[in-house]
């Protein structure tokens, strides 16, 4: 019993051996929703054996859903967004003419010879994108949910955006 009158119960310990078990679940149903987007958007591909709409839908769903989401978790979602996409765009554009003008497939390594400069645009895409992940964790850790958030699915339309003109430059004569 505490001095106080105040009742303390046996399973209680010190403050600095209690492990807090709440949950922040403000943006669990924002990914939940981001994930089912996606997964519908597998379908389709999958149903279509379209890049093209198998990437397009994805990106217009994310983009209404972060637009939405505007309303519920604020702007950040919007700024965040435009941050992976000021460098994928350009980058995208990049590997559309990389991959038109040196894309080749072959199963094996000799069939194509390729240029040194070939694989940057891939580099790059992948470095920034899990560049950007990263960084979007730790904002949402330090407690900017909605502009890691908003990182998080730029991160994701970049992806696609990326994937899309990389095998339209590279199928297209």
């Amino acid at each position: 019993m505490a001095s106080d009158g105040e009742e303390k119960s046996e399973t209680e310990n010190n403050d600095q051996d209690v492990i807090p078990l709440e949950v922040d679940s403000s943006l669990s149903m924002p990914y939940l929703g981001t994930l089912l987007i996606l997964s519908l958007s597998f379908v389709m591909l999958y149903e279509s054996d379209s890049i093209i709409i198998g990437c397009m839908v994805p990106i217009l769903g994310l983009t209404v859903f972060a637009l939405f989401l505007t309303e519920k978790l604020g702007s950040g979602v919007l700024k965040g967004m435009k941050l992976p996409l000021s460098f994928a765009v350009p980058l995208s554009i990049i590997s559309y003419y990389n991959e038109n003008k040196n894309g080749c497939f072959s199963f094996y390594d000799g069939g194509c010879s390729y240029p040194s400069y070939y694989e940057l645009p891939k580099a790059f895409g992948a470095a920034f994108g899990v560049g950007f992940l990263l960084y979007g964790i730790i904002k949402q850790t330090k407690g900017e949910k909605s502009y890691g958030f908003g990182i998080f699915i730029g991160t994701l339309i970049s992806t696609l955006i990326f994937l899309m003109a990389t095998i339209y430059g590279w199928s297209s004569d």
